[in-house]
């Protein structure tokens, strides 16, 4: 795993120890070892760290959970990784939820009867389509959809299949947003890879719907991006990230500044914003 990916979480670590500090509950060995690398790469002022530690438990931890063996030296999804160490967090704290966790109602109407069922999801990691720039992305993703055809809804109170539309909003914002572009796609049930180039938007407007009637903005702003070259089954990631007023690259052991116009480019995979 490239050193890069302990950069995208040092903040988030920092507040999450706290606040598990706090709630005085018990800790994993997963979020324990993570921290413990962040510290090590926040004390030490020079050279590589050994995140060893961290990956055994990582491995463990995967293993344990998805019931297969979890090699760290194969190609893996970072999305995967990441939305299991954030999932950790909020579990070992209740205060790291709002920091780190946003919330979303789907609202599904049935065109028969227009009786409306609605759920909630809780998102670590909010997955949007892509798009020419991530604000579009943002705005794709809470498009009204129709549910016709094979996709048609099974509504409850008809007891048959309609036709139905299913609407999107954003009720609860988190401190720290992490976006993934759905890069990897099946095109005729063929997996692929979309490569197009999108402008990752260093401001972010995100409409959060407090009831039916009001909206109201939440601005953030772009600390990092993990960004992954080449194919599905294989690949290479790496990082930029915010440091001060200079973008950093992160790439394995080489950590050297970069450009802004480095963001806006096909490689970019995750996006991680902070509140403002």
């Amino acid at each position: 795993m490239p050193l890069s990916r302990f950069y995208i979480l040092y903040r988030s670590s920092l507040l999450v120890l706290d606040f598990i500090s706090s709630d005085n509950l018990p800790i994993s060995s997963l979020s324990t070892t993570l921290l413990q690398t962040v510290f090590r790469m926040q004390s030490q002022a020079k050279g590589a760290i050994d995140p060893s530690t961290f990956l055994n438990a990582l491995s463990v931890h995967m293993t344990k959970n998805s019931n297969t063996d979890f090699n760290i030296n194969e190609q893996q999804d970072a999305a995967e990784i990441l939305e299991t160490i954030l999932q950790e967090f909020c579990s070992n704290s209740v205060l790291s939820e709002e920091f780190l966790r946003i919330r979303s109602l789907n609202s599904i109407t049935c065109d028969s009867c227009c009786e409306s069922s609605v759920t909630e999801e809780k998102h670590v990691i909010l997955q949007v389509p892509a798009a020419d720039n991530i604000q579009g992305s943002i705005i794709d993703l809470l498009k009204s959809e129709a549910m016709s055809g094979e996709n048609r809804y099974f509504c409850s109170v008809c007891d048959s299949y309609q036709n139905a539309s299913i609407d999107h909003c954003l009720k609860a914002s988190s401190h720290y947003l992490f976006i993934q572009i759905k890069r990897f796609v099946a095109i005729d049930g063929v997996a692929g890879k979309d490569h197009r180039k999108i402008l990752c938007n260093t401001n972010l407007t995100i409409p959060i719907q407090v009831d039916d009637d009001v909206t109201i903005p939440r601005e953030y702003k772009l600390i990092a991006s993990i960004n992954h070259s080449g194919s599905l089954t294989n690949g290479h990631y790496w990082a930029i990230v915010k440091s001060g007023d200079f973008w950093l690259r992160c790439n394995d052991k080489a950590v050297v500044l970069a450009k802004q116009e480095e963001l806006n480019d096909s490689f970019g995979y995750i996006l991680v914003f902070e509140r403002i």
